[in-house]
């Protein structure tokens, strides 16, 4: 059986939302957790899953996991879902982040991982156009998953 996204390259658009454009392709073993602040459910009515996931357990040694992500936003006195939004980035007329999702892999896929790069805002505002959510957190990003992939939990 061949592992998801094997042969696949990272696509320029994904890249973009690395910073410098940079993601490292890294395979990410059965039962990694992974999770994100989403107003979409995991899987669209058109049966895509979503690409976009952090780790809740760190995936090297500066990102915080799930559980550090929750400790910052509470000593910063931010709701998680604000706190994500800014550092992962997330602009607002993408995604109101309603819920948390959290989700477990069912075998082997290969996947890109970097630090968010900055994004702006609000999209639909010009006004607003130089006002930036700053990023840096980690993020993974996993295209072609299907339910055979993973799972919600």
């Amino acid at each position: 059986m061949s592992v998801l996204n094997a042969d696949l390259e990272l696509d320029p658009k994904a890249a973009a939302t690395f910073v410098g454009g940079r993601a490292e392709k890294v395979i990410l073993e059965a039962g990694r957790e992974l999770y994100k602040f989403s107003s979409y459910p995991m899987k669209s009515a058109d049966g895509r899953i979503t690409p976009w996931w952090a780790s809740v357990q760190p995936l090297e040694g500066g990102d915080p996991g799930l559980k550090g992500l929750l400790e910052r936003s509470g000593r910063s006195g931010v709701d998680p879902r604000d706190f994500a939004r800014a550092r992962s980035a997330v602009s607002k007329d993408w995604n109101g982040l309603a819920d948390m999702i959290r989700a477990a892999l069912q075998q082997p896929v290969w996947a890109w991982k970097g630090r968010c790069a900055h994004q702006r805002m609000d999209n639909t505002r010009p006004d607003m156009a130089n006002v930036v959510f700053i990023g840096g957190a980690w993020q993974v990003f996993i295209p072609n998953l299907t339910i055979a992939h993973i799972r919600e939990i």
